[in-house]
């Protein structure tokens, strides 16, 4: 079976995810935290960034090969990925505003504060690209059948 336009831009649009996320974690890992005492960017970062690259895989994977996941958990998937990256991005931004006067013994504090803020910003593009995508797996009508909605409403009437 033929995949849809829309199930197409679907793929471009997890392979960008994609990308974006293996961006994003080459610039953590080369942009220090400047804190040590900040254990939630200790966390958060690098369990988000690694995990996703595992899930977006998987979805691609079966989104090529036309054995995709339930709708409902792509939508679950991308949810909690634009929530998870939001919070990661912003985490990284305000540690690196609020410490950066702190740790003036760093050789390149100029350049390492550029990479923490460019990591958050594109963490935080990251998060919208997720958004995009359930927008784009919501309106994947020809590949899943009936929307959401329509759904509900024939189920309980």
């Amino acid at each position: 079976m033929a995949r849809s336009e829309l199930t197409n831009f679907r793929v471009t649009i997890k392979t960008v995810e994609l990308v974006l996320i293996c961006t994003i974690m080459g610039l953590y890992t080369n942009a220090p935290v400047l804190s040590a005492n900040n254990h939630l960017i200790h966390f958060l970062n690098p369990v988000a960034l690694g995990g996703y690259i595992f899930i977006i895989t998987g979805l691609i994977i079966g989104l090529v090969i036309d054995e995709r996941v339930p709708r409902k958990m792509d939508m679950l998937y991308m949810i909690w990925g634009f929530f998870l990256f939001m919070a990661a991005g912003s985490v990284q931004i305000n540690s690196y505003k609020t410490k950066s006067d702190n740790y003036p013994h760093f050789k390149d504090r100029e350049l390492q504060m550029i990479l923490g803020f460019t990591s958050g910003a594109f963490t935080i593009v990251t998060s919208i690209v997720f958004l995009m995508d359930i927008v784009l797996t919501y309106m994947d009508k020809a590949e899943y059948g009936k929307p959401l909605l329509d759904q509900y409403h024939t189920a309980h009437i």
